[in-house]
């Protein structure tokens, strides 16, 4: 047990252990298992005087026009009836999105108080860049690292950026070559000097770039690739070929840079670096009571012991189910490492399964229908779903429901190159509608992973006279089970 102050209060927190699977949100009743979710292992007891006003202030700068209010920044602070005041985190933001260009007024609430605070919502007015190489033979790319771009926005404010793209980067004739560059929608022309090839004697490759990560590649603006001609001269080449492109191996690895029929070998040093720190953003909407935080909406920077920085992909979620109304904090992790995010609740909207995994489900004579409803960007088409012959959990059902009716099925995900992306999706809302001759009170749905471990009971609502509805964690088998009285 530890202990901190708020102004003049106290607040008490007890952190209780739990067993593992309890954590996994499986408790064991009466021979079944009933799954549900845990959102915290712990509860907070404030004693807090009362509030009389409120005052919020933004500490960020401008923001784009559409993107989302970051709460990190914003300072919001109690004052209590007491002559105490606190910073505090348990607010709601009526606005959670910046909308229009110029001043934007934000609404926070907090214990019945509510408080106003500005954003400036800037908008990207132009783009526009500059090439300073020198002129590039026919054959060879126009080097990335000779262009300085730079975003201007409505705000007045400059930034110089790196993400830019080059429709073109291929110079195709002797003179002027006009090169497209993208950013955001914006395009700007450049113009590079194009001169006749030269034939080629020899090609170096310098690397100077710190260690690659496993399964990463190298950076191309660390890697300096040199053609010597026959009559002398040299030119940076910046559209060879690598190989091999992933670096697979920790310890010194040769790679070879390829131009035009010749080679050049360079050793990078493969690393399995630490993770030392995460910074997870939040790039969603506002999520629905009921309803978790989906990692497609996450964006996870990890810092490397080398000092290197990449976004990662294979990171976890720590409490990302939305109980509530109003702000949560959501732990991403990942190499032991982990980094808080903010993430708003609101009323969930009536769930329509207007996307969603469908199929029919039979044994014998009784009939049924699953939906399994899917964010709009999923395909139904990565999932399978169908009904399984009574055989295949007969012998896991004698026991605990052993005078019901009953109906399997599985649903699953195809086994191709977005599989590990989707299963990320879970949970999701799953509706059954039972068949014709079951009572809706008397109806029960059961989850097993592999068909020969012990079942668990899925926490289930009545969503309408012939429908339910629950919550499902992962792919397996699902048994709709019916009672007779």
């Amino acid at each position: 047990m530890f202990e901190k102050r708020i102004g003049k209060s106290k607040v008490v927190r007890r952190i209780a252990c739990f067993s593992t699977a309890f954590l996994l949100g499986i408790t064991n009743v009466g021979g079944t298992l009933d799954l549900h979710s845990i959102e915290t292992a712990y509860a907070d007891t404030v004693t807090e005087p009362k509030v009389v006003s409120l005052v919020a202030y933004y500490t960020g700068t401008s923001v784009l026009v559409g993107d989302n209010i970051e709460p990190e920044k914003l300072k919001v602070t109690a004052y209590y009836e007491d002559g105490t005041s606190s910073e505090v985190k348990g607010y709601t933001l009526a606005t959670t999105k910046v909308t229009q260009v110029g001043s934007n007024e934000c609404i926070v609430i907090y214990k019945g108080k509510v408080a106003k605070f500005y954003i400036t919502g800037k908008t990207l007015s132009s783009f526009r860049a500059y090439y300073y190489g020198s002129t590039v033979s026919v054959g060879n790319s126009v080097d990335p690292r000779k262009i300085t771009a730079t975003a201007v926005y409505s705000d007045g404010t400059i930034e110089n950026v790196e993400d830019f793209n080059i429709v073109n980067k291929v110079i195709t004739s002797t003179g002027n070559n006009t090169i497209t560059l993208t950013y955001k929608g914006l395009t700007y022309n450049i113009t590079v000097y194009g001169t006749s090839p030269k034939e080629l004697l020899t090609l170096y490759a310098t690397y100077t770039g710190e260690s690659v990560m496993i399964g990463g590649g190298v950076d191309p603006r660390k890697l300096e690739v040199t053609a010597v001609y026959k009559d002398g001269s040299t030119e940076t080449i910046n559209n060879y070929s690598l190989s091999p492109e992933i670096i697979t191996k920790i310890g010194v690895q040769l790679v070879v840079a390829s131009y035009h029929g010749l080679s050049a070998p360079f050793q990078v040093t493969g690393a399995q670096k630490d993770i030392v720190s995460l910074k997870a953003t939040y790039k969603g909407d506002p999520v629905g009571v009921g309803y978790s935080v989906r990692k497609s909406d996450v964006e996870v920077i990890a810092t490397y012991s080398d000092g290197t920085k990449q976004q990662i992909t294979d990171f976890r979620l720590s409490s990302p189910t939305i109980t509530y109304e109003g702000y949560h904090i959501v732990i991403a992790e990942a190499g032991g490492a982990s980094s808080e995010f903010i993430v708003q609740g609101v009323a969930a909207q009536n769930i329509t399964f207007s996307n969603a995994l469908k199929f029919d489900i039979v044994n014998g004579k009784y009939k049924g229908k699953v939906d399994v409803n899917l964010p709009k960007n999923l395909n139904a088409s990565l999932f399978t779903g169908e009904s399984l012959p009574a055989s295949s959990v007969s012998r896991l059902l004698s026991r605990m429901v052993s005078k019901s009716e009953f109906i399997a099925f599985e649903i699953g995900i195809k086994d191709d190159d977005d599989s590990d992306s989707v299963i990320d999706e879970f949970p999701l809302i799953m509706r059954v509608t039972i068949p014709d001759g079951f009572n809706v009170k008397d109806c029960e749905i059961y989850y097993t992973p592999n068909r020969k471990s012990i079942i668990g009971k899925m926490s289930t609502d009545i969503t309408g006279a012939k429908t339910l509805q629950c919550t499902i964690y992962s792919p397996g088998t699902y048994i709709l089970s019916y009672s007779k009285k």
